[in-house]
């Protein structure tokens, strides 16, 4: 988790403050995890400088490109938590959602209630984008595909019944 990684950060990324480091770091141990078929590979909120300075490697197109260049495979690409104390110091949570929607990731973690109705704030900024077409449409319908092919293939191991599946178009 956590692509590319943490390396050279010695203060806690979660609450601390927006981390900074001027390359990425070594991903040759996540070459050789994607071997075991990863469902998900969660991104960084740190900022990568020689990547993209300034943008935290969850809403660089730039990143995610990297990430799906260097580690092909069948997988969806989760953001790390948009709601984290040093994330929300720089980007306002609407912001955060279409920035991560926009660069490529599948899903968008809310996790800790910063602001009152987090997710509410991010849904309705989803729902406005796609209709001032800031973010397409398109892509929010491929990563809602893929997650329910993904909830399709772990049904077969639960017992009927145990895994609730929603009904899926093609």
């Amino acid at each position: 988790k956590h692509f590319p990684g943490y390396g050279g950060v010695t203060f806690n990324p979660e609450q601390d403050r927006l981390p900074r480091t001027p390359r990425i770091p070594e991903i040759s141990y996540f070459q050789k995890a994607i071997e075991a078929r990863p469902e998900f590979i969660m991104t960084s909120n740190v900022v990568y400088s020689e990547l993209d300075e300034g943008i935290p490697f969850t809403f660089s197109r730039k990143g995610i490109r990297l990430l799906k260049q260097k580690l092909r495979g069948d997988y969806l690409i989760i953001s790390d938590d948009l709601t984290s104390m040093a994330l929300i110091a720089d980007f306002a949570i609407a912001k955060s959602v279409l920035l991560a929607k926009n660069a490529g990731v599948d899903i968008l973690l809310l996790c800790h209630e910063p602001a009152p109705q987090a997710q509410q704030v991010a849904f309705h900024a989803l729902v406005d984008a796609v209709k001032e077409r800031s973010v397409n449409e398109r892509n929010i319908d491929t990563s809602v595909r893929r997650i329910l092919r993904l909830k399709q293939r772990l049904s077969s191991f639960y017992p009927e019944g145990s895994f609730r599946m929603f009904a899926m178009d093609n």
